[in-house]
């Protein structure tokens, strides 16, 4: 082949590329579109009854605690709107009442209240938790945030720690969404995994056997696996696991409830993700 004919076999291929990646949101935009009535109503309902806050008595539940499992989210979910305020208030907070200064580094707490002991969170509780100071780190250039994250202890799976497959799958998930620049095929992994089990028998049995139902356990790990989604920038994934997810949180709008608070934030991360992501009308 002449080097002329090389030259435009190769511009070729690279306008080929080219095209290929620049429809990558085009077809994302297609496919959101058909469910982007539902997340804008879903999201709006969410914002007026989530309860987010940075005041921690008003994230105090009923059993008087304050649990990292709400204001993990909470504090990612203020990174992702720039409200750096809010955030920073929060984290002060977090880092005073939530975490502990270990051998190994900072402990992240799974409650506190006022005058208990500390009690070690799940693994579950502690990705949360790095993912929340990483943002705010990267969103919003908070320092302290990005000294805590570089001191914090390994997270370990203390008595009466070990999580569900749900949980499980909800940890590899997050840990897949940090890696899947440089590590696509171990989100595809996760995703297939999860496919096979939600919805199953195992999955049922598990959750009751906790005393959880199925939605509730799948409602924080759909939330997940639809980000997932939208990073690889698969529409058929993100779609597949965006409708579940909506059907899942459907009988909560018809019926006026509202999920855990940290459940809330999370969901409300992904809709303001898929919206982004979707045509520009949703923006």
């Amino acid at each position: 082949m002449t080097r002329r004919a090389l030259t435009v076999a190769f511009a070729g291929a690279l306008v080929l590329a080219q095209g290929c990646a620049s429809s990558s949101p085009v077809r994302m935009r297609r496919a959101l579109d058909g469910s982007m009535e539902r997340v804008l109503r879903t999201e709006s309902y969410l914002r007026s009854v989530a309860g987010i806050s940075s005041q921690p008595a008003r994230l105090t539940r009923g059993d008087g605690f304050v649990h990292i499992s709400d204001v993990a989210p909470i504090l990612r979910y203020l990174a992702d709107v720039r409200d750096t305020t809010r955030f920073r208030s929060l984290r002060g907070f977090a880092t005073d009442k939530l975490m502990r200064r270990g051998p190994a580094g900072y402990e992240v707490a799974r409650r506190y209240r006022e005058g208990d002991a500390f009690e070690g969170a799940t693994p579950y509780g502690s990705l949360w938790t790095t993912q929340a100071l990483a943002e705010g780190w990267r969103l919003l250039g908070d320092t302290a945030s990005a000294s805590v994250l570089a001191q914090m202890a390994p997270s370990s799976i203390g008595a009466g720690q070990m999580p569900s497959p749900m949980h499980q799958l909800s940890v590899a998930c997050g840990d897949a969404s940090e890696l899947v620049r440089t590590d696509p095929a171990a989100a595809r992994a996760v995703l297939a995994r999860a496919k096979k089990f939600l919805g199953s028998q195992r999955a049922a049995e598990k959750q009751a056997a906790l005393q959880s139902t199925v939605v509730e356990g799948e409602v924080d790990l759909l939330s997940c696996l639809t980000r997932l989604g939208l990073a690889l920038q698969d529409p058929d994934v993100t779609v597949w696991y965006l409708d579940r997810l909506l059907d899942h949180l459907k009988p909560m709008l018809t019926h006026s409830g509202r999920p855990e608070l940290g459940t809330a934030a999370d969901i409300l991360l992904t809709l303001r993700r898929v919206r982004e992501a979707g045509p520009e009308y949703s923006r």
